[in-house]
This record gives C-alpha cells, sequence and structure tokens, in this order.
C-alpha cells in the first residue's frame, strides 16, 4: 500500500519539476514541540509559587488588617473600661452619700421623737402638775399617762 502511494505521488510531482513551476509556501518556521512543552511545564512550575506569593499577601494583608481592628477595638475597651470604672466610683460615693443621708435623717427623727416625747411630758406636767419619766412618755398611750413613781413633791 505505500509503494502504491508513492508510485501515485511521484507522478504528478514529475509532472510539476517537468514543467518549471516553482510553488513557495509562505508559512511559519515550523514551531519546536518540545520547547512549547518545556514552557508549558516551566509555567505550570512556576504557579504554585505563585500561588503561594499571592496566599501569602492575602494573609499578610488580611493579619495587618486584623491587627489594625484589634488594635482599635482594644483601645475603645480601655475606654469604656476607663468610663466604667469612673461610673462605678460616682455609684460608690453616690450610695455612701445615701448612707450618710440616711443616717443623719434616722439621727434627726430620733431627735425629733425625743424631743415630742419632752414637750409631751412638760406638757402633762403643767396640766397636772404631776412626775412622768421620759420613757413613760414614749410608752404611753395618750399623750398624758401618769407615772407609777410618787411624785417628787410628796
Amino acid at each position: 500500500m505505500r509503494k502504491n502511494h508513492e508510485e501515485e505521488i511521484k507522478g504528478p510531482q514529475a509532472q510539476i519539476a517537468s514543467s518549471g513551476l516553482t510553488v513557495e509556501v509562505d508559512a511559519l518556521k515550523s514551531q519546536d514541540l518540545a520547547k512549547i512543552m518545556a514552557d508549558i511545564w516551566a509555567q505550570y512550575d512556576k504557579l504554585p509559587w505563585k500561588n503561594q506569593e499571592e496566599l501569602d499577601k492575602y494573609r499578610s494583608q488580611q493579619t495587618e488588617e486584623s491587627t489594625t481592628v484589634i488594635t482599635t477595638q482594644s483601645a475603645e475597651i480601655e475606654q469604656l473600661s476607663g468610663i466604667l470604672l469612673h461610673l462605678e466610683s460616682e455609684l460608690a460615693q453616690t450610695m455612701a452619700e445615701g448612707q450618710r443621708q440616711a443616717q443623719v435623717y434616722e439621727a434627726l427623727l430620733n431627735n425629733k421623737v425625743e424631743l415630742e416625747a419632752e414637750i409631751s411630758t412638760y406638757h402633762c406636767l403643767l396640766e397636772d402638775g404631776k412626775y412622768f419619766n421620759l420613757g413613760d412618755a414614749w410608752t404611753a398611750a395618750t399623750p398624758c399617762k401618769p407615772s407609777k413613781r410618787p411624785s417628787p413633791a410628796g
């Protein structure tokens, strides 16, 4: 079969050669497939390194952004902590002042009760002319309950 093909080609080639016809083909030089494959492999080999560089760059950028965010948030937390400490201090002072005022109020209320009892005792003494004890005035159901003690006059 090969011989038949060669004989069929020789016929037209001989005719072209005897006719003096010159055929020029304007084609690119044949490309070296080995060189093309080597270039492809070189690019393929560089791809992991390129991807690693891009990944490292991305990680670095993310780390830098995270650091900035953390720094900012830490500053905000520190500021809020300072405000919280100040408010806690003010609350403690306010509570202490409230307790102090409650003690003063209680002392004044006790003084008022004592004075009212004394006034009641003096009113009874003035009205009845009898001796009353301050304790009796406090526990008395009526403002002028007589004392069980004898009067000093007699």
